[in-house]
């Protein structure tokens, strides 16, 4: 997953690994902020 800020001049956040049991509320969590994502 890479997290693009909106601040484009600060560079892109990595994150390396999600368990998978974790998935699924990640991205309830990002549609519940408003924010835009693709799995």
């Amino acid at each position: 997953m890479v997290i693009i800020q909106k601040n484009l001049e600060l560079l892109p956040v990595l994150v390396n690994a999600i368990p998978m049991e974790e998935f699924d509320a990640i991205q309830e969590w990002l549609t519940d902020c408003s924010l835009t994502y693709t799995a």
